[in-house]
């Protein structure tokens, strides 16, 4: 049990250990390399006993400057960016953005812990307070920080400058704790110091950290809704083209069936008819962009037996850009139909809705849908694996609303999954 007790304390004053776990966070499935866990544990074991193995480490002459500047807090940070080189397949800026992130918690929590462990009363076990703030710091980081990143992915954070400035704030709150300690000059302040800068450079950065994904993900869509753009445009064209031939050909089956027939003639000519007969039913909702869009998934729909009605006031949506259009109701009836395809066949129903009360335009989209979903920041989360635009479909949809200043609500009552949106005109 001492030996136990002395393991503890001895991991609550380690800095090694605690900076490779922070790291170790931040383990993304999509920067892992192979054997990652093995040379996770590996290094990590090394790490962590590599200061122990050093007589005196943090005092010894060549491992500082002038009395005051231990060089082996800094060294063990370079050296921890190896082992995540040897972890993850990254960036540099990957790779220095959770160094300096998993240094940052290091820090703040370890100073919050001392801090803590001075105001607390004498009977409380100082080891046992070190590690339940410390755990508390890094559970809470994780849960609010690293859990709402996409873990499917790199970390993204392309803006080294920043990066820079952010160890620098890191070295200087470094100097200034180890100066204020070495000459016992408020070491108090000196903690409370390294607590507010450190959190404060948590928040910063995964603060831009979430703004470059967000322009990333700006950026897909723009291309998303230039794909979209160019392909309705195509599917519009084609499809005038079919209507005109379809048309063209009914007249010259109405004059080839007009001679005497036999019956098995007649009964061909007649099936003939029906099956051009959908590619002939020319659909006006006031919004060419709009019609083409509803013709196009119409085809689709009907091949695949769903069941799609719609009753849509397509003039109330001239202040969009056709390619809005194009976009907004081709990715919804997209998702729409591939929700579907999980479904029997006698439960694939669509409706739309498109009206206009006085100033206010009002889209609903409903499909049935008996799968249990789960929502993130308002929007359903994608069940596609392996898709590099995973999730683009809503994205694009939300994009849209935003930009013509709408309101969007997704969600399930009973057994339908609802679109709705709202546009003010």
């Amino acid at each position: 049990m001492e030996e136990f007790t002395i393991l503890l304390f001895r991991f609550s004053m380690a800095f090694a250990p605690q900076l490779w776990l922070a790291e170790m966070l931040f383990n993304y499935k999509g920067m892992r390399r192979r054997f990652f866990w093995l040379s996770a544990v590996l290094f990590g074991a090394a790490f962590s006993i590599l200061p122990e193995l050093l007589p005196d480490t943090y005092f010894t002459p060549w491992l500082t400057v002038g009395g005051w500047i231990r060089l082996s807090y800094l060294l063990l940070f370079l050296l921890s960016l190896l082992g995540l080189w040897l972890c993850f397949k990254a960036p540099f800026t990957d790779l220095l953005f959770i160094a300096t992130m998993a240094y940052a918690l290091q820090n703040g929590t370890f100073s919050l812990a001392e801090f803590v462990r001075q105001s607390s009363l004498p009977m409380l076990p100082s080891t046992l307070i070190r590690l339940g703030v410390m755990a508390a710091g890094y559970i809470l980081f994780y849960f609010f920080i690293v859990r709402n990143m996409d873990r499917h992915g790199s970390v993204g954070f392309k803006k080294l400058p920043i990066l820079i400035f952010a160890v620098a704030t890191l070295v200087v709150a470094y100097l200034v704790n180890m100066y204020m300690q070495a000459f016992e000059r408020e070491v108090t302040s000196a903690r409370l110091f390294n607590i507010i800068a450190d959190l404060l450079l948590l928040v910063c950065l995964s603060d831009l950290l979430r703004n470059t994904r967000l322009q990333r993900d700006a950026e897909i869509t723009e291309q998303l809704l230039k794909m979209t753009e160019q392909k309705h445009r195509l599917t519009q064209e084609n499809i005038e083209i079919i209507n005109r031939k379809c048309h063209d050909l009914k007249h010259q089956l109405d004059l080839y069936g007009a001679a005497p027939p036999d019956a098995d003639r007649a009964e061909y000519l007649q099936e003939l008819k029906n099956s051009i007969q959908i590619y002939d039913s020319s659909i006006q909702t006031g919004n060419k962009a709009l019609d083409a869009v509803l013709m196009e998934k119409s085809l689709l729909f009907n091949r695949f037996s769903i069941d799609f009605s719609y009753i849509v006031d397509g003039a109330c949506l001239s202040f969009m850009k056709n390619s809005d259009v194009f976009t907004l109701f081709g990715n919804a009836l997209d998702n729409a139909f591939e929700s579907l395809q999980a479904e029997k066949p006698e439960n694939r129903t669509i409706v739309l809705k498109v009206n206009k009360h006085g100033r206010l335009v009002s889209i609903c989209l409903e499909n049935f849908c008996s799968r249990e979903l789960q929502f993130e920041d308002g929007l359903p989360v994608s069940t596609k694996q392996n898709n590099g635009y995973h999730g683009f479909g809503m994205k694009s949809i939300r994009y849209v609303v935003q930009k013509y200043k709408g309101e969007m609500l997704v969600y399930k009552k009973e057994r339908r999954f609802v679109l709705e949106i709202l546009f003010t005109c």
